[in-house]
Parts: C-alpha cells; structure tokens; sequence
C-alpha cells in the first residue's frame, strides 16, 4: 500500500474544495453584507502503517490524511453611502430578519430594501423585512420615507407605527449561508435575542468582507498545490505500470 497516494489523493479533494470556496466568494464579493467562506486544512486519522516486528505490541501506527472544514468570517464589511432612503447598514454585530418563502426566517446583514407594489418593505429577493411586530407593510407609502437610526419608519414625516427591529446571536457559528448572504440556524437550541437598541445607518450598505485580491493569490497556491499532488499521483502510476512491465517481460 502506497500511503503517498492515499494522501495525495484526500489532499486534491480537499483542494477541490479550497477552490470551490474561493470561486464563491468572488462571485459574491460585491453583495452587499456578504460574509466570506474561510476554509482551514486539519488531519483526520487513516489506515493502519506496520513498524519494526509486526508482532510487537506497538507494531502499528496510524498514517494521516488531510482534509478541509469550513467557517463564515464574520468581520464587518466597509459602509458604502448610497442615499437610499430604504437602505441600511448595521453597525455592531446584529443581522436584519427576513421571512422567507416558506414562512420561516432568515437573517442577512444586506440591508439593501425596497417597497413593493403593496407597500411591504422587502428584499431584492422578494423576502418581507420583519420588524418589531411582524413583516413591515406601509399601505400607503406616499411621502418620503425616512428610516431613524433605532430602525422607526415615518412617511411624509409622520411616524407609520413600523420599525425595523436587528436580532443577536448568540454563537454565531451555527449560522449556516444559505446563499444570497442569508443564513438560518439548524440549531433550534442557539438563543436569539432581539437588539433593545438598534444601530442603523440609514442610506447606507455594507459592503462584503471579501478581499478579491487575496482570493485570487489563493487561488494561484490552491492550483499550484493540486497540480503537485496530481504529479504524485501520476508518477506513481508510471512506476507501477513499469514494475507491472518489467516482471510480465520473460527473461531470456
């Protein structure tokens, strides 16, 4: 048994995934509030390697295979001023909730919102925005719409009743991404709470956390690293294939 070939080949799945990751981050990096994939490399224990005398009682270790795991990093994104009345950006560590297709919630630091047809404040999704007494829904939006910093909502410069609330979480890392920067817990155990105070910034989006240029350096050491374990690989099978030759040519 080559164990060489073994890791080579964990390492190259592994690496699959690197570059997997890096591509969506990039074709994310200019969602607004977009939180980048990392990914960390970490052994997992393989197979059983004979040492010395087999029958020692230590005459076996186990050999190592690489593999990858991922995580959300969640540092804050740059604010862009857009002057959007109905755009907002959150300062702090707290996400906007969204109700999703299916009824259930989502939670998203992009905070690019418009009004629908009927007045719901949503998402460029479509995904109503929940506020401290369900979705948002101003009926009769005529006027300007102004949004305070603690999320109240007035039209035409009277208050509408309606303010946007920000719920913290509290182990960020059960968030899973669902795609389009929302996440949703799995873990139904992880408290969340609702911000007493939110901190807003009207006209305003976060931009992703993504740094394109660095992604693009991993990306260069990610093929560079796959094609080297490719080579392992290959040159393995030439030797075999040699040895298969060799010992199959009858010697005269």
């Amino acid at each position: 048994m080559n164990v060489s070939v073994y890791q080579a080949a964990s390492s190259m799945s592994a690496l699959a995934r690197w570059q997997e990751t890096i591509a969506e981050n990039l074709s994310a990096s200019k969602v607004p509030g977009y939180k980048a994939t990392n990914l960390t490399f970490k052994g997992e224990t393989g197979g059983q390697l004979p040492i010395g005398n087999a029958s020692a009682p230590d005459s076996s270790s186990h050999y190592i295979l690489p593999t990858a795991e991922t995580s959300i990093r969640f540092l804050d994104g740059q604010l862009e001023k857009t002057e959007v009345p109905t755009h907002l950006a959150i300062t702090g560590d707290a996400f906007f909730e969204v109700e999703l297709d299916n009824g259930k919630s989502a939670y998203t630091r992009d905070g690019e919102f418009s009004l629908d047809q009927e007045g719901n404040l949503v998402t460029k999704q479509g995904f109503r925005v929940i506020g401290t007494s369900g979705t948002i829904l101003l009926p009769d939006p005529d006027g300007t719409i102004e949004i305070s910093e603690s999320g109240k909502i007035s039209v035409g410069g009277k208050g509408s009743g309606q303010q946007i609330h920000t719920v913290e979480i509290e182990d960020r890392s059960k968030l899973k991404a669902i795609g389009g920067g929302f996440f949703n817990l799995e873990d139904e155990s992880v408290l969340v709470e609702e911000t007493e105070t939110p901190s807003l910034k009207p006209g305003y989006l976060e931009g992703s956390n993504v740094a394109p240029m660095q992604e693009m350096t991993r990306l260069i050491d990610v093929m560079r690293s796959y094609q080297s374990n490719q080579k392992i690989i290959q040159t393995h099978d030439q030797r075999i294939g040699q040895t298969i030759s060799e010992l199959g040519t009858p010697a005269f």
